[in-house]
């Protein structure tokens, strides 16, 4: 059985964006468009995070700088 069956069996674990992904990935790549791909994904990653920070902070559910630079959030060992 090939892994494409596996992965079209009608109930998978995989979201519709993940299966995306997995299509993509069945491609023959050489290690340098594999590289390539990572530094997209990552790029992709880090904008999104951004996005959901500058909405948390929008929403006002972020500490301000002072708060930040007067905390300490250090674990105490004793």
């Amino acid at each position: 059985m090939e892994n494409r069956n596996i992965l079209n069996y009608g109930h998978s674990f995989f979201t519709a964006a993940q299966m995306e992904l997995l299509s993509i990935l069945n491609l023959k790549m050489s290690d340098s468009e594999v590289r390539e791909l990572k530094v997209v994904l990552a790029d992709f990653v880090a904008k999104l995070a951004q996005r959901k920070i500058d909405q948390l902070d929008d929403l006002g559910l972020l500490p301000s700088e002072a708060e930040l630079q007067n905390a300490h959030y250090r674990t105490s060992y004793r």
